[in-house]
C-alpha cells in the first residue's frame, strides 16, 4: 500500500491572542474533500493553526521538517501573505514537487501578482476553495502534473513554461447543506489546549 498524500493546511490569525482564532475555513476544505472516498482513503490532513505573532521560523519546522507534506496550502490574507509566502520558497527548497496552493480573498484572482512576488506558490484558487481543492486532490492522486490543471475551473496556475493560466469560475455554492459540518464529521476536534 502507497503511503498517504499528507496535505497541510494553514491559517493564521491577525491578533496574537491567547485563544487561537478558529481555521474554520480549513475545516470546510477539509471535511468537503473526505466526502469523497479515494480522497478520504488517500490524503491525510493535517490543519495548522497560527498566532498572528508566529513566524516563518517556528512553522517550517513544525509545517515543513517534521513531516514534510505533498501539499501546501494556505489560507490567505493581508496580515499573513507574507509569513506564507516565505513558507512556500522554503517549501519548494525541501520538496522540489510539492504543490503549494494559495486561496483566500487576499489572493483570489491577482495570479499574477502573487507570482511574481511569489514564484513558487502553485495555484491560486479565484473563489470558493470547497469544490476546487477537492479538484486539485483528484488531479494530484492521479498524477498529474502542476503546470497541466486548465480544465480545474476556479484557479490560475503557470505551465511548465511560465505562462499563467485563469480557467473559468467555479459556479458558486447555492446549496450550504452540500458543505458537511466541520465539528459533526471531525475535521475540526473540539479539543481543549491539552487534546482532551
Amino acid at each position: 500500500m502507497s503511503p498517504k498524500v499528507r496535505v497541510a493546511l494553514l491559517h493564521q490569525g491577525i491578533w496574537d491572542m491567547e485563544k487561537l482564532s478558529m481555521p474554520l475555513a480549513l475545516g470546510y476544505l477539509k471535511a468537503y474533500a473526505q466526502q469523497d472516498d479515494r480522497i478520504r482513503d488517500a490524503v491525510e490532513f493535517e490543519i495548522f493553526n497560527y498566532r498572528g505573532a508566529d513566524q516563518p521560523v517556528r512553522m517550517v519546522p513544525e509545517v515543513l521538517i517534521a513531516r514534510p507534506p505533498d501539499i501546501l496550502a494556505c489560507s490567505v490574507f493581508g496580515w499573513n501573505f507574507r509569513n506564507f509566502g516565505q513558507l512556500a520558497t522554503t517549501f519548494r527548497q525541501i520538496r522540489p514537487q510539492g504543490w503549494t496552493v494559495f486561496g483566500g480573498t487576499h489572493v483570489a484572482l491577482q495570479a499574477e501578482r502573487v507570482f511574481r512576488l511569489y514564484p513558487d506558490v502553485d495555484v491560486v484558487v479565484n473563489g470558493e476553495g470547497e469544490i476546487t481543492f477537492a479538484n486539485l486532490l483528484r488531479a494530484h492522486l492521479a498524477g498529474r502534473s502542476k503546470h497541466e490543471l486548465g480544465d480545474i475551473r476556479g484557479i490560475s496556475f503557470r505551465t511548465a513554461s511560465g505562462e499563467i493560466i485563469t480557467t473559468e469560475a467555479e459556479p458558486r455554492i447555492k446549496d450550504l447543506d452540500t458543505i458537511p459540518s466541520p465539528f459533526l464529521t471531525g475535521s475540526i476536534p473540539l479539543v481543549d489546549d491539552r487534546g482532551e
